[in-house]
């Protein structure tokens, strides 16, 4: 790497961890307010007017709320969608957190060590999926999942 590449990188890094309790603060208190206002299917009309179709429409239980979840496949990503089974508020959307697909989970999670769950079965069919822990300290969830078989979901 370059001089100038390690500097820029170097303060993206400084910068990002000034950051980071911020950013865990918000992003706990964002997923754990009971009140937060949130319209899924505001939120899934605003992505489908862009040109997204949704894939899969679910209800689950997320850490013990009940929510709708839309997952919308868009080229490589899949937009995942969480809300309130019924709207909630006219406030806007917030970022929930990030997947990311890897051609090797196992070894993602055997580099990153006590810093990301076990792999486990993904609401997708044949899939997995684990999560980085809060502790180790990226201020957004992430989440590493194995590749999407072309043609599905």
């Amino acid at each position: 790497m370059n001089a100038d590449a390690k500097s820029w990188l170097d303060r993206v890094r400084a910068a990002w961890n000034e950051r980071a309790a911020q950013w865990d603060e918000m992003s706990e208190a964002n997923a754990r307010a009971p009140d937060r206002p949130a319209d899924l299917e505001r939120t899934v009309a605003a992505l489908t007017d862009a040109g997204l179709a949704v894939a899969r429409l679910r209800d689950a239980e997320v850490a013990g709320r009940q929510v709708r979840q839309a997952f919308l496949p868009c080229v490589e990503a899949l937009v995942e969608v969480v809300g309130p089974p019924e709207p909630a508020g006219d406030g806007p959307a917030a970022f929930w957190g990030l997947t990311l697909a890897v051609a090797d989970l196992d070894g993602a999670v055997e580099r990153l060590g006590d810093r990301i769950g076990p792999p486990r079965d993904a609401v997708q069919p044949g899939r997995r999926i684990a999560t980085v822990r809060p502790e180790a300290g990226l201020g957004v969830r992430l989440a590493l999942m194995t590749p999407r078989e072309p043609g599905s979901a």
